[in-house]
């Protein structure tokens, strides 16, 4: 059923104007095809009367008896053995003699095997569909479901039978409820990553790295997750529960990092091969920028999914650490002793009333002070270490540290620190930006630097920001500001704190996100494009003031020649 532009609703014109900005429902089709056998299934299953004529009434006894059946045609299957309505029957009939005890004959047991098969899993043969809906073509999408199929098999008296079997949605159905455990899925979605680079399909490999990424960030969620509910209340865990969560984290991350690394010497080494297929990079073929482009989404992917990575080793820390905190503290609690305020001591009162001349004895312990410290008893049997006095070559230095003073001074040199870095980048952009060619060699802004030599130190504020700017630069390769935004918006959502304790640092993605937010020159670009070239030799930048121990001094860098490349958003 697919919607005419007059009877679209208001909710689908609005996924329209926005021109799927948002990705992740990219491939919701895929996604309503889970969702979808599901429903058809119990659709199916629950508006069927024939259940009840043999004692199933509720319809958690109709889908228990259903996924049993399914189940019992998936080992058939998998044996290779015929599996016909009177295999199905004679399954269902040791079930109801063995556990469901209804009042069913071996005939009535095949006639409801011949309603499972035939009714609610094949539909009497009809096809079977669900609408998914399409945000790329506005449109519903009818996905086929099939859960089993059948041939045409010879008894032992060669007599023609049905068998049945399952499709390979009845087996991805059944596969997601149990077989594949979830420290199985990040595996078996490595090794299909894998696979697909080494045949280099590349479209493919983006779509498992991207599932690997989800996976990890579900892990990630988890444990956080845990983490809350463990803070609220403890009594909510039990061994079995922390020792599940432990195991899962372990078991689902182990060696991750080893393969994201050498899946990115994967990438890196394809792309320097398609580079070195095309003698001119600037005409490289259609095909080849498709394969680049991908190669570059898939390494974004592998450094997301390595800082995801680190995430979780953190998360599974912490959640040991403040399970260990927050079993200390019930042990704590529970060695308090307690007392009723109305039997202990109110009631006593009201039937003897001398004891108020003792009350100070039984309220003096809420008044008591902390008493001051005049001997630490835990160090007493800590070793100690000897004071030589008066040893030569010691000197004694009185030292008044200011702790203030010192955060003042930190922060002072991170924000000069980070003004260097936007000084260096700024100035790179606007080189890039002059003229309206919209690239330039870095040997191009050395020749303008000997040409105008008051323009050196915006390029190198210090020889160590440069080289920093330059190394990140190149390592990056490329920038889309569309990602870097909604990158720098998932990352303040889930690390906050930890992001503002490395505020000193340079994120060369964040630095330009905030150079293109901030001065409006920057806001037209679009992607910015990094790689060295090896022609023309050298780049050679003379006269370079540094400071050192010694004092100041000159230097002399040699450079690989850089091209740097902006795309300016349309319009």
């Amino acid at each position: 059923m697919a919607l005419t532009e007059e009877d679209e609703p208001p909710f689908f014109l609005f996924w329209s104007s926005c021109q799927m900005e948002y990705a992740f429902l990219r491939d919701f089709p895929r996604r309503m095809k889970v969702v979808g056998m599901y429903a058809v299934l119990l659709s199916n299953s629950g508006q069927k009367q024939k259940w009840k004529q043999y004692g199933f009434d509720t319809e958690v006894e109709q889908i228990n008896l259903l996924f049993a059946t399914l189940l019992f045609i998936m080992e058939q299957s998998l044996r290779e053995e015929p599996c016909t309505v009177d295999d199905v029957a004679g399954f269902l009939d040791v079930m109801n003699t063995r556990y469901c005890r209804k009042c069913m004959t071996f005939d009535e047991c095949r006639d409801l095997a011949d309603f499972i098969v035939n009714t609610v899993l094949s539909n009497e043969g009809l096809r079977m569909s669900f609408q998914g809906y399409h945000f790329e073509k506005k449109t519903f999408e009818d996905i086929h479901i099939s859960y089993v199929a059948n041939r045409i098999v010879y008894d032992a008296f060669e007599n023609r039978r049905t068998s049945y079997y399952l499709t390979e949605n009845g087996y991805s159905l059944l596969l997601g409820t149990l077989e594949v455990e979830n420290n199985m899925r990040l595996t078996l979605q490595e090794i299909i990553f894998n696979e697909h680079l080494k045949k280099r399909n590349f479209d493919k490999a983006l779509d498992n790295i991207k599932n690997i990424f989800e996976l990890m960030r579900i892990e990630k969620l988890k444990n956080y997750e845990a983490i809350t509910r463990m803070r609220q209340n403890i009594l909510d865990f039990s061994i079995e529960d922390y020792s599940q969560r432990i195991d899962s984290t372990f078991s689902s991350i182990t060696n991750t990092r080893t393969k994201l690394e050498r899946y990115k010497k994967i990438i890196s080494d394809n792309v320097k091969k398609i580079r070195s297929e095309d003698v001119d990079i600037d005409h490289i073929e259609d095909s080849d920028k498709e394969k680049l482009d991908t190669l570059r989404e898939i390494n974004k992917y592998l450094d997301s999914s390595i800082d995801c990575y680190m995430e979780i080793m953190q998360s599974y820390n912490t959640y040991r650490d403040i399970c260990a905190q927050e079993m200390e503290n019930f042990l704590q609690i529970s060695r308090v002793e307690r007392f009723s305020f109305t039997s202990d001591l109110f009631n006593r009162i009201l039937d003897n009333g001398l004891l108020l001349a003792s009350m100070d004895r039984f309220l003096h312990p809420l008044f008591m002070r902390t008493p001051s410290k005049i001997f630490n008893l835990n160090k007493v049997l800590v070793p100690q270490r000897r004071r030589e006095d008066g040893q030569p070559g010691q000197e004694l230095e009185d030292i008044d540290f200011d702790e203030a003073a010192w955060r003042e001074e930190q922060e002072r040199k991170q924000a000069l620190r980070t003004g260097q870095y936007e000084t260096c980048l700024s100035y790179i952009l606007q080189c890039v930006m002059r003229g309206g060619k919209d690239r330039v060699l870095l040997s191009e802004i050395a020749a303008r630097i000997e040409a105008h030599p008051d323009e050196l130190e915006r390029l190198v504020p210090t020889v160590s920001v440069f080289k920093e700017v330059m190394v990140e630069l190149i390592r990056s390769e490329h920038f889309d500001m569309e990602t870097l935004r909604a990158g720098r918006a998932e990352r303040l959502e889930v690390r906050g704190e930890e992001e503002a304790r490395h505020a000193g640092s340079l994120v060369i993605g964040d630095l330009l996100l905030s150079l293109s937010e901030e001065r409006r020159p920057f806001r037209a670009i679009l992607h910015f494009s990094i790689r060295r070239t090896e022609e023309g030799g050298p780049v050679i930048i003379e006269s370079v003031p540094d400071m050192s121990e010694e004092g100041e001094r000159l230097l002399t860098l040699r450079c690989t020649d850089t091209l740097f490349q902006i795309t300016r958003k349309p319009g």
